[in-house]
């Protein structure tokens, strides 16, 4: 008895076995490096996937994404690389990533951002983070009385402004720093001047998220679309991530509603929302682009709170402008929907993504997949579940990351850049001027 049951149970694990196989190469197993032409993000590549194999086919834990790089390169990894990189400021960018989600910091190592700094290829966007570093430890020194403070900020701002004329970031970096002591006539000016310079998404992250970004909107290629996703599903979390910054605008206006600013509210308003709307639409990240109020463009509710523009006075042209406001808005409430008629297991993709939560549309489709057995074969079920197992996984995640990123660059962003450079034409002190996005198509 006992040898015709182990006979059967081996029998049953020989079938399993004989069954398993076929359905699993239908699933995706992890990928390898494609070259990009750029020998440092190659390197960056192999280590991604030599590091992380064993995580790859694991489920993607949004909780753990907090705070820390996952899929960073060890620190021991990219140190061996400066005999041969350690001359591109990319190099120090990356290594003071890896030092931070290794240590779990949340802030980048300014020693090392200035040996990026000090690289012959040096970019604005390490520039302009080391700025903000030097102003925050201003702020931050609770020893300096009022004349000290007052007499550095002088100095620190107008040696900054000296090396860099003509960069918009510097401008609006010191404007920002200035706005938590008061809005006054220097932050007014320096906001004003900072509208009135070119800006561009130079000065946007540090590598290899620059790397990535660059790529997308370029069309070049991006090498192996996890890495890629990976990079790009970490851009709420990495630390000093220039998005951050304008998750607190909505802050600043309201604010300004209550305290005021130097100019009169009118010409304040205009300063701060053509500096967010400008800074937005010229970054391309679909994130800054797409999302609708949450990165901290002005909600009705505090447009509505300029209590002179209430209800029969308000004057012509803000009416205009308050309807194309919600045109933009409800614009980026359909992404969801027009995704999910271009390609449905993105657009879940989307909804199981709390990152993404902005754009989803709860409606359209829960967050894991349907069993697929009732409707299928034992072995085409296998293989279809499998499948759905591959895209909750880091790998697959990270590539639905890169895909949704790609979509939307190609598909949404660009016509959410013109609307916000419409919107930002709007003056708060000549709102007659104002004309309609209708009347401009």
């Amino acid at each position: 008895m006992m040898e015709t049951k182990l006979r059967r149970i081996l029998a049953t694990v020989f079938l399993l076995h004989t069954m398993l196989l076929p359905a699993l190469a239908l699933a995706q197993q992890p990928g390898e490096v494609m070259p990009t032409g750029d020998a440092l993000y190659d390197r960056l590549q192999q280590a991604v996937l030599d590091e992380h194999r064993f995580e790859l086919a694991g489920f993607v834990d949004y909780n753990l994404l907090h705070y820390r790089w996952t899929w960073a390169p060890a620190v021991a990894t990219v140190e061996s690389w400066e005999g041969e990189f350690g001359e591109r400021s990319d190099y120090w960018c990356l290594l003071a990533y890896a030092r931070a989600a290794e240590s779990g910091r949340r802030s980048l190592e300014t020693a090392l951002l200035r040996r990026a700094a000090d690289c012959v290829d040096a970019g604005d966007a390490v520039r302009q983070l080391l700025f903000r570093k030097e102003l925050d430890r201003i702020w931050d020194d609770g020893t300096l009385d009022a004349w000290q403070d007052e007499e550095l900020n002088r100095e620190v701002i107008g040696s900054w402004r000296r090396l860099y004329p003509g960069k918009a970031w510097v401008c609006y970096e010191a404007a920002d720093h200035l706005a938590g002591y008061e809005m006054d006539r220097r932050w007014l000016e320096l906001m004003e001047l900072g509208n009135s310079l070119p800006v561009t998404a130079a000065a946007t992250e540090l590598f290899p998220l620059s790397f990535v970004q660059e790529r997308l909107a370029s069309g070049e290629e991006i090498g192996n679309q996890a890495v890629a996703g990976s990079v790009l599903a970490m851009r709420m979390t990495l630390p000093d991530s220039f998005i951050i910054q304008y998750i607190g605008f909505k802050d600043s206006y309201k604010e300004m509603i209550v305290a005021g600013c130097a100019g009169g509210i009118e010409r304040g308003m205009t300063a701060l929302s053509r500096r967010e709307l400008r800074c937005r639409s010229a970054s391309g990240v679909p994130w800054l682009c797409c999302t609708p109020q949450v990165a901290g463009i002005m909600p009705p509710a505090v447009l509505e709170s300029l209590h002179s523009w209430l209800g029969d006075d308000q004057p012509k042209g803000f009416t205009r402008y308050m309807q194309d406001f919600a045109q933009f808005n409800e614009y980026g409430s359909g992404i969801h929907r027009r995704l999910a008629e271009a390609d449905p297991g993105l657009a879940q993709y989307l909804a199981s993504n709390p990152h993404w939560s902005v754009l989803q549309e709860a409606d359209l489709y829960p967050a894991f997949p349907e069993d697929p057995f009732p409707e299928h074969a034992a072995m085409e079920g296998l293989g279809i579940l499998l499948g759905q197992l591959n895209e909750l996984s880091m790998y697959g995640s990270y590539e639905q990351e890169y895909r949704l990123n790609r979509y939307l660059m190609d598909h949404e962003v660009p016509h959410c850049q013109e609307m916000l450079q419409h919107l930002a034409t709007f003056d708060f002190a000549h709102p007659e001027a104002y004309v309609a996005m209708e009347e401009t198509e």
